[in-house]
């Protein structure tokens, strides 16, 4: 496989015990995404990647202060440049496919078994969602538990689309549904319109660069029956009147990227500009919500 260009950087936390909410808010902010796993020995491990090469002396002042405000030990703190190879396919190599809801995930190198769920074939790319992670998981839950509700969906707007996996969810349990897929980094909407036409369904998804809500064929036409933003805790609670204007009356709002503990302050968002909440499909630590707008 050729090698892949984009470059991310690696801050890792290690805590003794589970990881303390104020200093993952540390490492979180300005981080392309957040993870964390729990090691074999009981310890903890949170990492969160970054398009720029942090400060390392900034970020372990702050982790220190914050530390000491609420009189925690202060965790490890590693920061390290990911090598510019195929480290995400290599990582997704090892990913097994997974039944998920209506959906199987699966790589081109496995043959989908013929049994009745709607087939996703996502490669390992420059562009993040692979049907791994909790949020992804979360999201093609919830987009499960629609389809049993929800017959007719016109259009759709994949917010943060990464790998396009959701927006190809959608595209394969609304047939006729139009759908767009925007992301503020180039690379991850070419990742994405290149899974749509792998998946058939090229022909129903433009999948473009913008910043979020001020990309054009997020912010003009009809409104959307169905928006999926699975981003980060802050900018969803950031984005919450801008989803509100785009969403159709009784349209229908997937919400993916936060931990429980953030669950509160997103959703506070987001009921104070008029949507409701109708679901969850927590996975882990993550919470995915679903709401309505009247």
């Amino acid at each position: 496989m050729a090698e892949i260009s984009s470059k991310f950087w690696q801050a890792s936390l290690q805590f003794g015990m589970s990881p303390a909410a104020p200093l993952i808010d540390v490492i979180e902010q300005a981080a392309e995404g957040l993870s964390s796993f729990e090691n074999a020995d009981g310890s903890w491990t949170v990492t969160a990647l970054y398009r720029a090469q942090p400060d390392a002396g900034a970020l372990g002042g702050a982790l220190a202060l914050v530390a000491a405000a609420h009189g925690l030990p202060e965790p490890a703190l590693d920061i390290a440049l990911l090598p510019p190879a195929d480290w995400l396919a290599d990582a997704y190599a090892g990913f097994p496919p997974r039944h998920i809801g209506h959906f199987y995930v699966h790589g081109s190198h496995l043959q989908a078994p013929n049994d009745g769920a709607l087939k996703l074939r996502i490669d390992a790319a420059t562009a993040f969602g692979s049907g791994e992670h909790a949020t992804t998981e979360g999201c093609l839950l919830a987009i499960s538990a629609l389809a049993r509700r929800r017959r007719n969906i016109g259009r759709v707007l994949d917010m943060g689309t990464g790998s396009g996996i959701l927006a190809v969810a959608a595209a394969k349990v609304w047939r006729t549904a139009r759908i767009v897929a925007v992301d503020i980094d180039s690379e991850s909407a070419r990742v994405a319109a290149a899974n749509a036409r792998l998946n058939g369904v090229g022909g129903r998804i433009r999948a473009v660069q913008g910043d979020g809500y001020k990309a054009p064929l997020a912010a003009r036409g009809p409104a959307f029956d169905l928006v999926v933003e699975n981003i980060l805790a802050r900018p969803l609670i950031r984005m919450a009147p801008f989803l509100q204007a785009r969403l159709a009356h009784g349209g229908v709002a997937v919400l993916s990227g936060l931990l429980r503990r953030q669950e509160p302050a997103v959703l506070a968002a987001h009921l104070a500009v008029g949507l409701r909440l109708v679901g969850r499909r927590p996975v882990g630590e993550w919470q995915t919500l679903i709401l309505r707008r009247a």
